[in-house]
């Protein structure tokens, strides 16, 4: 079974008989250290690992080094705060000695006038207690018992006073509640009622703690029982009883402090067993437990203890402390010398039937002398400076080294190689000059001085000088290997006077180059520096690393290490304030280092860490704050840099970063540690971006595009109007020219028609035809009047162009010498009224057809016309003939002065300005054919025409 062990705060003299011989050794933190004030109530550790200390005068963060505080000018409704608690959305409740409630997330500090979620919880009277049970719910109550709970969903459900119950199997390891909102079964409530009632307890002043998963402890004032779930029994506390508070820790450990007394005790109520004391004359709060395993104390007006997970203790050899020179020891005990020429034999002290896990230690004085060091101290150089040793003769001794008969010791006027004589007396051999320390080894003696390392043979001849630094230790280790420490350049290994190992601050880790003591122990050195012990770990025995730092943080009186012995899982220390144990080192490694970013500024506001970031250009400055959570003492460095704008890492010192003016962009920064030992932390890294300029914006550069190029267009097109304005008005002006030049070609053609018919009536009147005159002139007058009627029109319907080619021919018919037929054919898919014909375009080549070829046709003379819609949409117009030709028709006429037609040479003029007026890619085409090529008489005239209509 379990075995349930109560750490209680007692005041109990005289119960440890030699207590004040030894005593655990704690760092304390006060306001000198950043903690917000010394009188301490609650301690808890959040998931990131940051500590969170409440005080009477703030809210103190601490990441192992430093604090960062919080008070009401933060956003804190009460700057005495109890108690915090981390739920499972990873919010930090802060409970205060307030009707409010406020809690921490991302790096920003929520309150009612900041959080919606906050100003639904509204109490009347002073928050009491706040747990989270184990469906992950919020609870929160008063002194009154109104409660309200906290889903995971953040929805709120309001209980008033005393109308809600939790069922006890729902209450969390280590939580506390009022029993009165415990729901318990019948018979279990009326026992617990009926055990305080003998001691005149009300069920107001009983609170719950689940303690294991088995136990519920049920405490008060003055009394406390605890019940057994799985035995279902119970048994109440033998002693002690009067605690002040009570807490869970894992493994069933139950904390707790007594009313009105000191000092801490380690307790295991089931058997009745004192396992430790802590903190004698201290009145404390609280005692809480890291996941490192270090224990915390919170005290009244003392600010902050903490006892390390590798717990060191002091041991008081006097009254008054000295610096401890040397220490050896075997499995029977541990010889200390000090400053002040005493040495004291310590040897464990067994205390049975106690169970007590602090070891007790008895020690007594003895007396150095060369006997002693020969029984005791061979093949070990002690630094003693015993002026019994040697009265007169060497000087002030630094060390000694006892071997076979001899001692090689090392003083103030040089080093000496002392040897017993018949009788007893001694006679001392100056072998160097002023040294620090010296041992034989091997077949040479090995010299230290402020000079560097002298190496000797058995003669004493100097063969080797090496290491030109000052020696302050020497001591053998594995594989032949000899460590020598030296004063501010750390610890050479050397190997048949050759250097094959270096230990030092820059190369190694080490917490300080100043090496006083070393001590080999297999493949493990401790070394003693000014800035704390080094644990280092030899891997092949020479490949150093070191692992483990230990300095006042741990509970060392002082960093300046003098000297250290280990034996097993103890570690033996010395130093100037006096003598340390180090129990059990290694049990508890030390958790690896953890980099939270803890703040984010940007232009003077706080940003949370979970908002998006953007830093205006007007503004261009921020700032990331960061911790490395580390409790181990080892210097921590970081490593940044800004993806995005290098790809370089920057080494600082700093845990914040500031940027000034950086360029618009978009870019991440990213942060790690780095302790002195080498143990790195998980990448951590941020998102953000600076605002460009306005005109830096990429919706600017477009929008600029798009302005620049809207106006270039409407430069451009504006630019084209013109020209096309330009260009319209010349064509305008070309086309009033050419529509000029037509109605001159077409009034050059009127006289021309009008003399031809002139001679037909002429030719009638000769011939006495009154008739034909009559009928001609009918018809000419007819033709005149269409003639009028279309002259003002550059195009004319077809309709009316049929029309008048119809009236011309028969008027021509009329006044030919030769008879003839015609015949006009229109494409049925032609719509005569709609298509636009040219006017009077085709009337000079039916004129030319009728005077020139189809008289030499004979009787059957024949003058086709016909008006063919392309595929094209263009209108072919055919007038064809079936004369002799144009070949032969110039040959009969003797290109006589009358076949030379004015009206086809103005048609051909006309056709060329039409071209130029319509400025289009189908001009008007003109193709004449004499059909003779085809074996057939007659001439054809093709005229290809575009489709025009009316209505355009």
């Amino acid at each position: 079974m379990k075995q349930y062990l109560l750490c209680l705060l007692l005041f109990m003299p005289g119960l440890l008989p030699g207590v004040s011989a030894q005593e655990y050794s704690y760092h304390q933190y006060t306001t000198k250290d950043g903690l917000a004030a010394e009188t301490v109530y609650e301690i808890m550790q959040d998931r990131q690992g940051f500590l969170w200390i409440g005080t009477e005068a703030g809210l103190s963060r601490f990441d192992g080094r430093n604090f960062r505080n919080f008070s009401t000018a933060d956003g804190l409704p009460s700057d005495e705060v109890l108690a915090c608690y981390e739920d499972a959305n990873g919010r930090l409740w802060i409970v205060c000695f307030s009707k409010y409630l406020c809690y921490y997330k991302d790096g920003k500090l929520y309150h009612r006038n900041n959080d919606p979620l906050l100003r639904k919880i509204s109490f009347e009277r002073e928050v009491a207690g706040m747990i989270q049970d184990r469906l992950k719910r919020t609870i929160v109550w008063n002194e009154k018992l109104d409660v309200y709970i906290i889903e995971q969903q953040d929805s709120i459900r309001f209980y008033p006073e005393s109308s809600f119950k939790l069922d006890y199997r729902l209450l969390s390891i280590g939580e506390s509640i009022d029993m009165r909102l415990l729901s318990l079964p019948g018979s279990i409530k009326k026992h617990i009622l009926d055990y305080f009632a003998r001691y005149s307890i009300a069920s107001n002043d009983i609170s719950a703690i689940m303690i294991s998963d088995d136990a519920l402890l049920f405490r008060s004032i003055g009394s406390a029982i605890v019940w057994d779930m799985k035995q279902q029994t119970f048994f109440e506390f033998d002693y002690p009883y009067n605690a002040r508070f009570y807490k869970s820790w894992e493994g069933g450990y139950v904390p707790s402090s007594y009313v009105g007394k000191m000092e801490a005790m380690l307790y295991d109520y089931k058997n009745k067993v004192k396992k430790a004391r802590f903190l004698s004359d201290i009145m404390v709060n609280s005692i809480f437990r890291d996941r490192d395993h270090n224990v915390w104390f919170s005290t009244r007006g003392n600010g902050l203890f903490r006892l390390n997970a590798a717990k060191v203790l002091q041991v008081k050899l006097s009254n008054k402390p000295f610096p401890v020179r040397f220490i050896q020891g075997n499995a029977g005990g541990i010889w200390v010398g000090t400053e002040n020429e005493e040495c004291w034999y310590i040897s464990s002290e067994p205390r049975a039937n106690t169970g007590e896990s602090m070891p007790r230690y008895k020690f007594r004085k003895v007396a150095l002398s060369i006997d002693w060091l020969r029984a005791n101290a061979t093949h070990t150089p002690l630094k003693i400076h015993h002026s019994l040793l040697l009265k007169d003769t060497v000087g002030h001794i630094k060390s000694n080294y006892a071997y076979d008969t001899s001692l090689l010791v090392t003083a103030s006027k040089g080093a000496f190689v002392i040897s017993t004589l018949p009788g007893n007396t001694a006679r001392a051999k100056n072998i160097y000059g002023r040294s620090t320390v010296a041992m034989p080894y091997g077949n040479n003696y090995y010299i230290g001085t402020l000079d560097g390392l002298v190496i000797m043979d058995k003669q004493y001849k100097v063969i080797s000088r090496i290491l030109p630094y000052p020696i302050n230790y020497i001591t053998p280790g594995e594989q032949g290997i000899l460590w020598v420490a030296t004063h501010g350049h750390g610890v050479f290994g050397l190997k048949d006077h050759m250097v094959v190992a270096r230990i030092n601050e820059a190369g190694s880790g080490l917490s300080s180059d100043l090496c006083s003591t070393i001590y080999a122990s297999g493949d493990e050195l401790w070394i003693g520096t000014n800035k704390g012990l080094n644990k280092v770990v030899l891997e092949n025995g020479i490949y150093p690393k070191v692992k483990r730092l230990f300095s006042t943080v741990n509970g060392l009186n002082s960093d300046e290490i003098t000297a250290v012995f280990a034996l097993d899982s103890t570690i033996w220390v010395g130093t100037h304030k006096g003598l340390n144990v180090i129990m059990e080192e290694g049990k508890h490694k030390p958790a690896p280092i953890n980099l939270a970013f803890t703040g984010i500024t940007v232009a003077d506001k706080v940003f949370a860490l979970n908002e998006r970031i953007v830093v205006p250009h007007d503004h261009n400055t921020i700032s990331f704050d960061f911790s490395a959570i580390s409790f181990a003492p080892e210097q921590v460095k970081y490593l940044y840099r800004i993806v995005g704008l290098n790809k370089h890492w920057t080494e600082t010192k700093e845990a914040t970063l500031n940027f000034l003016s950086l360029p618009p962009g978009a870019y991440t920064l990213q942060v790690k540690a780095i302790s002195a030992l080498g143990a790195e932390s998980p990448l951590i890294e941020k998102h953000f971006s600076v605002a460009p300029k306005i005109y830096e914006t990429w919706w600017f550069r477009v929008l600029l595009v798009l302005t620049l190029g809207a106006l270039l267009f409407i430069l451009v097109r504006y630019r084209i109007k013109r020209i096309r304005r330009q260009e319209q008005e010349k064509s305008d002006l070309d086309r009033k020219i050419a529509e000029l030049e037509q109605m001159a070609l077409r009034a050059q053609m009127n006289p021309h028609f009008i003399f031809n018919c002139l001679n037909s009536v002429q030719n009638y009147i000769i011939k006495s035809d009154r008739k034909g005159a009559s009928i001609y002139l009918s018809r000419f007058a007819m033709l005149i009047r269409m003639t009028l009627d279309n002259a003002g029109r550059l195009y004319i319907s077809l309709k009316e162009e049929l029309a008048y080619l119809e009236a011309y021919i028969e008027l021509e018919k009329l006044q030919a010498n030769h008879p003839f037929q015609y015949h006009i054919e229109v494409d049925k898919n032609l719509n005569i009224n709609e298509v636009a014909f040219p006017n009077m375009i085709l009337q000079p080549f039916v004129e030319n057809a009728v005077k020139h070829g189809l008289p030499y046709a004979g009787a059957q003379g024949l003058l086709e016309v016909r008006f063919i819609l392309q595929e094209d949409e263009k209108i072919m117009c055919i007038i064809a003939d079936n004369g002799p030709g144009i070949n032969s028709a110039k040959k009969q006429s003797g290109n006589s002065p009358a076949y030379a037609s004015k009206g086809m040479s103005l048609t051909l003029q006309r056709i060329a300005t039409l071209n130029l007026m319509n400025d289009t890619q189908s001009p008007i085409e003109l193709l004449i054919r004499d059909l003779s090529a085809d074996k057939i008489s007659g001439t054809q005239i093709k005229i290809t025409i575009p489709l025009k209509l009316s209505y355009e």
